[in-house]
């Protein structure tokens, strides 16, 4: 059963859109209607040309091609059947009483899009209009994550393993980490990702994880022992050593 969905006005002038051919455009408009509440269709071209195009002689075939292209949808396989996750879907979409039809898809790809699971909903850290969402569904406000904020938030990523002091760094740190620890419970591989994306070297970044699963709130521990890793490497003349790494196990 098609059903209402909301747009944001953002949309038209997204980066990855606006490639798309106009046919594509709609297409894609119209997937979110046919798609269940976690944003799964099948991967059907004429079951989508017949939903959305009824009246006209469009093959969506190379519509639906030009949309995986651009990482809008995803295509994935369970149980035999294909199926087309709408990548945007869980940040864009508000739910309030979820049904789905179709297969979750594959955890490494909901974890690069930075999704999780909750009681068989996926949802996003950056849920409505790039608020980031938290375990209890509520969340933290944050201006509407377009194309310059995915830049400034790079940028941010890129310069907290050189923030200007430990509490500089830790601030910085702890607000781009909200909500992470959720996608690193279901795929440990993430938050080690996330944190070389700040500049971390790999090993450090391993040490510090294994440590924190011992530690009662691991990620304060994550943070506050590559706090401590990057204050002590100043001191030491950039020397790699985090020798008090394991004695921090709170911000």
């Amino acid at each position: 059963m098609a059903r209402k969905r909301m747009i944001d006005p953002e949309f038209f002038g997204d980066e990855d859109v606006v490639e798309l051919p106009f046919e594509a455009r709609l297409l894609f408009i119209g997937s979110w209607c046919i798609a269940d509440d976690n944003g799964v269709l099948a991967d059907k071209p004429k079951q989508m040309k017949m939903a959305v195009f009824p009246g006209d002689a469009v093959d969506c075939q190379p519509l639906r091609d030009a949309i995986v292209h651009r990482s809008l949808w995803v295509a994935f396989e369970s149980q035999g059947e294909h199926y087309l996750w709408i990548t945007g879907f869980p940040k864009h979409q508000t739910i309030d009483r979820p049904t789905f039809r179709h297969p979750i898809p594959p955890l490494e790809v909901l974890t690069k899009h930075e999704c999780f699971v909750q009681n068989g909903q996926v949802l996003s850290l950056r849920a409505g209009n790039g608020r980031r969402r938290i375990s209890d569904g509520s969340a933290i406000s944050r201006q509407p994550f377009g194309a310059k904020e995915r830049k400034e938030e790079k940028e941010q990523n890129e310069g907290i393993a050189s923030g200007n002091g430990s509490a500089d760094m830790t601030k910085k740190m702890a607000s781009s980490l909200v909500g992470y620890e959720l996608i690193a419970k279901q795929n440990p591989k993430a938050m080690a990702g996330k944190l070389q994306s700040f500049g971390f070297p790999a090993d450090i970044v391993d040490s510090v994880l294994d440590r924190s699963k011992k530690a009662d709130n691991p990620l304060g521990f994550i943070i506050a022992g590559l706090t401590a890793w990057k204050h002590q490497q100043k001191e030491n003349g950039n020397e790699r050593e985090c020798s008090d790494i394991g004695s921090v196990s709170t911000v």
